[in-house]
């Protein structure tokens, strides 16, 4: 099973994916399910906003996966379902090939 850091990190691609309207499908639901978990938290609520940025870069892809890694560290639902949608990126033959190659290093 991959790691919540490296969950996180392809969450916050797909995100940026999904905030910039490039494919998944499922994108709308995970950008739903993150939203609600950041209702609190103004830091990471900032950094989901810059994902519908043309110019949404390394920067917000960093800001945003620690975002998801800190919720997803404190509430197991959540992780359970960031873990879900990952499954379910990777699943997609038009959404995994732009994903992180998930298989651990040697």
């Amino acid at each position: 099973m991959a790691d919540l850091s490296f969950i996180s990190s392809v969450v916050a691609i797909l995100l940026v994916r999904a905030g910039q309207r490039a494919g998944w499908g499922d994108g709308a639901d995970l950008i739903a399910l993150v939203r609600d978990r950041f209702r609190y938290d103004a830091d990471a609520q900032s950094a989901l906003a810059s994902v519908a940025s043309d110019i949404a870069g390394a920067d917000v892809l960093t800001t945003l996966a620690a975002a998801v890694l800190r919720h997803a560290e404190i509430d197991r639902r959540f992780s359970a379902d960031i873990r879900h949608a990952v499954v379910a990126a990777y699943a997609d033959p038009m959404i995994a090939p732009g994903l992180p190659d998930p298989t651990p290093d040697v």
